[in-house]
């Protein structure tokens, strides 16, 4: 058996159900994978942030620029997530993954153990 673990307990939408821990990790790979690939089209705007005002906000865009100058992941790295996931919504049939640099990114959940 997997380790379940809760959803946000309000987003919104209404009561949020119980998610394998596993699910979760994959959907991070597959949603991490997604930003690696599509790279090209997130560089703008971290170089933009990186020349604003928000210190914080410029060094999370130019963490991302070095963390994503990388092949997709096979498995989770707890060690990535820590450094990029500020935190998630889970809905019926999706997550959506909000990192510290402001990225959204939503992928289909499949719950399974």
């Amino acid at each position: 058996m997997g380790n379940l673990k809760s959803g946000c307990a309000d987003n919104g939408i209404g009561k949020s159900k119980s998610v394998y821990e596993k699910s979760i990790h994959e959907a991070f790979v597959k949603a991490w994978n997604q930003i690696v690939e599509n790279r090209d089209e997130y560089i703008q705007e971290w170089k933009e942030n990186m020349k604003g005002e928000n210190a914080l906000l410029a060094f999370r865009s130019k963490q991302m620029m070095e963390l994503t100058n990388s092949k997709p992941m096979k498995r989770i790295s707890l060690s990535l997530v820590g450094k990029v996931l500020d935190h998630c919504i889970l809905y019926d049939d999706r997550i959506c993954f909000i990192l510290l640099d402001g990225t959204e990114i939503t992928v289909e959940i499949k719950n399974k153990r």
